[in-house]
């Protein structure tokens, strides 16, 4: 959990409605990364300044055929056309494309949409961030069938749970731990997720906290953060103390988490977080230590006895997401260090930021789900997700209400294998299930009925 988190989602949802004027005249919108998305009013205004159509055609799929969650749509366009991209509302679902001798071709990556789904192409007179010149657009209907996500072959969390705190002591530790298991197992949860920094926290949990949860699968998450200032010396460091945590857990859990939102501590001011571009100079340590902390633990734990899960990626920064799986700086450009080896990605996502599947940033209104699936299908955890604000001074409905709506969207969701709730006392943050004189918020009921007619394998 990272107060910033709180603080950026409030700045987007204050400033977003103000810029899209700004880009409206931006042709192709972004970058043209493949499952960025732009403002619709950026969409709506590029249609209104449609030019001729002339040989600007969809030749395949057919209309109304059948296309897997990946595939390619192809067509012709005449010289005046110089750039294509294809969405689905304001989502951006394939990259920026030039024509080549009157025909293009672009990749669409559906994500979690599925069913009937109506595509809008659109053709542009000017490059992908180029302002000026028109525009025009055809529609394609077609069906999409479900990806199937892949999901751990062995050992997977149980989906419901919560986060605790030993190693940080104070009545976590003051606490039993068997009187914590009663309150998580009362509740229907299964795992609770334990942070730890190193070799002493480690052993802790190894060797206390995990024999003292009986009844309960504890997953670690290894939280420490890059002490160096060279991209190999980050990748190192991380390797070292991936190495020295599957000497300590291969094998004892089902999966580890691998880091604590390095997101947060490399972007930009101001933006959004959904692109590489987003981030700043000091992204590469960030990426080449997650990298190092899962192929460390990977060298040990060769055969996947325990599952090795990114470390949780804030709010609605998929631009870190995509760095670590292409393996690339903030402009682009390929990193020195080798690519990270992982089996499934954690998010951490709060209230505070709104509707999960409709979230107004400062560059547009993103889906979480859609917008993760577009990067990587691999099975997806929430290892946060809450209030994300005090939970004394959260009303019961405010508190009812967002879980019931975001809880639902994940049990929906076929990437995504369970959720952990932060936190079961409110600790030092304040966002408790309970206070720290044990006693109960209102909203606690909610989230305990809805785990209890929602049961997951």
């Amino acid at each position: 959990m990272n107060n910033l988190i709180t603080r950026r989602k409030v700045l987007g949802g204050l400033v977003a409605g103000c810029i899209a004027p700004l880009i409206s005249a931006c042709g192709g919108g972004s970058s043209g990364t493949s499952g960025s998305a732009v403002d619709a009013a950026e969409v709506n205004a590029q249609k209104s300044s449609t030019g001729s159509t002339t040989a600007f055609a969809v030749t395949s799929p057919a209309q109304n055929a059948t296309a897997a969650s990946t595939f390619t749509v192809s067509g012709t366009a005449g010289t005046q056309w110089v750039n294509i991209a294809i969405y689905s509302g304001s989502t951006k679902l394939s990259s920026d494309v030039a024509p080549s001798g009157g025909k293009w071709s672009a990749s669409v990556k559906m994500g979690t949409l599925t069913g009937a789904q109506t595509l809008t192409v659109m053709a542009f007179s000017v490059a992908a961030g180029k302002s000026g010149g028109t525009s025009t657009s055809t529609s394609l209907n077609l069906t999409i069938g479900a990806a199937a996500p892949a999901k751990p072959a062995a050992g997977v969390l149980p989906y419901f749970g919560i986060n605790a705190h030993y190693i940080q002591g104070g009545l976590y530790q003051s606490i039993p731990l068997a009187q914590q298991v009663s309150l998580m197992t009362a509740n229907g949860m299964g795992t609770c997720r334990q942070d730890c920094y190193d070799q002493s926290g480690m052993t802790a949990l190894a060797n206390t906290v995990i024999p003292g949860m009986k009844g309960i699968t504890v997953l670690p998450v290894v939280a420490a953060t890059p002490t160096g200032s060279s991209v190999s010396s980050a990748y190192t460091q991380g390797y070292q103390l991936g190495v020295a945590a599957a000497n300590t857990f291969a094998g004892l859990v089902p999966v580890i988490e691998m880091g604590n939102e390095y997101d947060e501590a490399c972007v930009n001011n101001n933006v959004d977080g959904t692109v590489p571009s987003n981030f700043n100079s000091s992204a590469p340590l960030y990426v080449a230590y997650q990298a190092g902390l899962c192929n460390g633990f990977r060298s040990v734990d060769t055969t996947g006895k325990t599952k090795v899960m990114l470390g949780g990626i804030a709010y609605i920064h998929f631009g870190f997401l995509e760095m670590i799986v292409k393996n690339i700086q903030p402009n682009g450009s390929a990193m020195s260090t080798a690519a990270a080896t992982f089996d499934m990605i954690a998010w951490h996502y709060y209230y505070t930021g709104g509707n999960m599947e409709s979230v107004s940033g400062l560059s547009g209104t993103y889906n979480i789900f859609t917008s993760i699936a577009q990067i990587s299908t691999k099975p997806l955890y929430f290892s946060e997700c809450g209030m994300g604000q005090s939970s004394a001074s959260t009303s019961t409905s405010t508190g009812a209400a967002y879980i019931n709506q975001a809880m639902a969207q994940m049990v929906a969701q076929p990437q995504v294998v369970g959720f952990n709730f932060y936190e079961l006392y409110d600790g030092t943050d304040g966002y408790g299930l309970y206070n720290n004189s044990g006693a109960a918020y209102g909203w606690r009921s909610t989230l305990s009925s809805f785990i209890s007619a929602n049961a997951k394998a």
